[in-house]
């Protein structure tokens, strides 16, 4: 992990989460961390794109 991805490690585990959105890290594939990490830099407000996460046929 690189210092510049939207990472912070949870409370309770080692598993790091995404500071941007409300997913564990080990969730996005590599649109959704390139997405988190800009939105995260660059501090914009938009939704998710996390592709694990999203119900089918949404």
């Amino acid at each position: 992990m690189s210092s510049t991805e939207a990472t912070s490690v949870t409370e309770h585990g080692t598993d790091p989460s995404c500071t941007v959105c409300p997913h564990a890290w080990s969730a996005h594939d590599g649109l959704g961390r390139r997405f988190c990490t800009a939105t995260r830099d660059v501090r914009w407000s938009r939704t998710c794109i996390c592709p694990a996460l999203t119900p089918p046929g949404s």
